[in-house]
């Protein structure tokens, strides 16, 4: 008697394993796909987070006339109720470091606020990542991005 696979069950199995690919291949990729996404909120909420500790040290409570100069420098208007601040100047003032999409590209942005006798509120963050990424309603204040 000869020991082996016949020809069918080969092929039984090729099938069924190429059913299985098809299935899995396009979870896997979704799945890392959502993984990046996570990550980029992630970032979009440290970036808001940093711009509310720039402006409690150079805005609210600086530590000497020089800083509060930089926030006046650094804040740019887009009303007379909104205004907002660069993700590069959050960067060059050193209270964030360079912002990536799928840890190559790297992302531009803003931080913009409602601005009400002279206080900072309901902060978002709209990131741009070329055509890789963009923020939710970020195309809303793309415009802006040119000011940074």
């Amino acid at each position: 008697m000869k020991k082996g696979f016949t020809m069918i069950e080969l092929l039984a199995v090729i099938a069924i394993v190429a059913l299985l690919s098809i299935m899995l291949v396009p979870k896997v990729i979704e799945l890392f796909d959502g993984a990046t996404i996570d990550s980029i909120k992630i970032a979009e909420n440290e970036v808001l987070d940093a711009a509310n500790l720039y402006i409690e040290d150079y805005c609210r409570n600086p530590i000497s006339d020089e800083y509060r100069s930089y926030c006046q420098e650094d804040k740019k208007t887009i009303s007379a109720n909104k205004v907002y601040f660069c993700l590069s100047t959050l960067q060059g003032r050193k209270v964030i470091k360079e912002v990536y999409y799928d840890e190559t590209v790297s992302c531009k942005g803003l931080v913009v606020y409602d601005f009400n006798n002279y206080k900072y509120l309901n902060g978002k963050t709209y990131l741009y990542c070329g055509s890789d990424y963009t923020t939710e309603g970020g195309s809303t204040y793309q415009s802006y991005a040119g000011g940074c």
